[in-house]
């Protein structure tokens, strides 16, 4: 007999005499959030309408998103940063070891979320979703927004990236991309591959630790506030009344890490009976709450991941869209937004340098990590490995982000193209025009004009849904 997972499907559910009942029976733990399953809610509550859902799931994800990066940002981060005073680590240590983690804490905690689930095409579409939109679009707008600067503040050792570290990241980036999609071509990935990604981890790290003078010692990329414009004030505006119940549950639940201890937050605190030892002022024993707080953190990241995880599965139940597309789109730009801001933020700042190193940092930890730890997890837990079917959209994807790796390898050297590990602002307009290619296949295959089939035959493997 099926399980309930096969028979929630769109097509058995529209079938059935009755599709709210049977969507009760059989999708209940499918797509499932903190409030249920979205799936009864749209052909029960919503009467199977588009016209209802599709807002409703747009705003629910978009509160997630913000929420998994604010939360990141706002409390993660500075936790991580006052754990790596107490424990005396160096500057290029705690920036690729905690800082970075906090980072690419939105994308690590999708992952696992996602691993839970057994959806390793969901899982690895984000991660190659937001690894290709930080090397093309992240970057091409450092490009850009460093070409805009006045030649004054266009210092050459401002923009151009240092060789030994441009070398090592995108080597490093390369060898970690062909090892993941080596191991998931085998059709899963168990013990021993999710350790070896650990691994791989843990040698760019010693690579970083053990040749400080050739290489460079990371700044922390913390989250820089957007020089924006009044629309882009408005939206930020808009998000944070969103945000504002959930705001003030963190604050409740999480003592901060910052020792920013105001009028205000004081006041906050004290309706929090666990934490009302920070009314008078920052106690001796703060570092423990630090850690109490980040253990509230993490409890907060996985709740938030898991339920962006459980709307882009309902979505993708509801109207047919393979969670492939979504996660490689929706969910991984979402993730990604936070390095742009940050990184272009960083250019305008007369530090381009920075942040183009953080666009080979940041997606290489990301795609370590958000590998390694879900899948380790998963067999942990589960007692065998994880299943590793590599979709069309996840394949059509890594050929894109080897392509833009490939294309970093030759432009940045090139001395046509401005030498000394730099770019023009042209370059941009080919990163742009390498995503929207990217976009454009994807959406293509999505919607049958291009074999899916075709694309699987090209990538070879043991396993590819199409």
């Amino acid at each position: 007999m099926a399980d309930d997972h096969s028979l929630c499907s769109r097509d058995l559910i529209e079938a059935a005499a009755d599709s709210c009942a049977f969507a009760k029976q059989h999708c209940a733990s499918d797509a499932a959030g903190l409030f249920g399953s979205y799936v009864p809610l749209y052909y029960c509550q919503l009467g199977a309408s588009p016209a209802a859902f599709a807002p409703l799931c747009a705003l629910l994800l978009l509160l997630t998103i913000c929420c998994l990066g604010s939360t990141a940002d706002l409390f993660f981060i500075p936790q991580l940063t006052l754990l790596s005073e107490l424990l005396v680590l160096p500057p290029d240590v705690a920036g690729i070891t905690l800082l970075a983690f906090g980072n690419g804490a939105p994308d690590v905690f999708t992952a696992v979320a996602v691993a839970n689930r057994a959806d390793f095409p969901l899982l690895l579409s984000d991660l190659l979703g937001g690894s290709v939109f930080i090397t093309t679009v992240v970057l091409g707008a450092v490009a850009w927004t460093a070409s805009l600067l006045p030649s004054a503040a266009r210092r050459p050792r401002s923009w151009s990236v240092e060789p030994f570290t441009f070398w090592r990241d995108l080597c490093a980036f390369s060898l970690a991309l062909l090892a993941i999609l080596s191991a998931a071509a085998r059709g899963s990935i168990g013990l021993r591959s999710s350790l070896l990604f650990l691994l791989l981890y843990l040698g760019y790290i010693a690579c970083v630790v053990g040749l400080p003078r050739l290489g460079w010692a990371r700044e922390a990329m913390l989250p820089a506030e957007a020089e924006a414009g009044g629309l882009l004030r408005a939206a930020y505006a808009a998000l944070w009344v969103l945000e504002y119940p959930l705001t003030l549950l963190r604050y409740l639940s999480i003592p901060g890490a910052d020792c920013g201890w105001d009028g205000a937050r004081r006041r906050l605190t004290l309706a929090s009976l666990p934490f009302a030892a920070l009314l008078l002022h920052v106690p001796p024993f703060h570092a423990a709450l630090v850690l109490a707080g980040f253990a509230a953190t993490i409890a907060w990241l996985d709740l938030l991941a898991k339920e962006a995880v459980a709307i882009v599965e309902s979505i993708g139940k509801i109207s047919g869209i393979s969670t492939s597309i979504l996660g490689l789109t929706v969910i991984a730009v979402g993730n990604s937004v936070g390095d742009f801001v940050a990184d272009t933020t960083a250019a305008r700042r007369a530090d381009a340098r920075m942040a183009a190193s953080a666009a080979f940092g940041s997606p290489l930890l990301m795609l370590m990590l958000g590998t390694a730890l879900p899948c380790l997890l998963f067999t942990a837990l589960n007692g065998r490995p994880i299943d590793t079917p590599i979709s069309a959209h996840c394949r059509v994807a890594a050929a894109f982000l080897l392509c833009a790796l490939a294309s970093h390898a030759v432009a940045f050297p090139i001395p046509a193209f401005g030498g000394a590990y730099s770019v023009p602002r042209a370059y941009s307009f080919y990163l742009f025009s390498l995503y929207a290619a990217f976009l454009t296949i994807s959406v293509l295959l999505e919607a049958g004009a291009l074999p899916k089939g075709w694309v699987c035959s090209l990538g070879g493997g043991s396993g590819c849904l199409t």
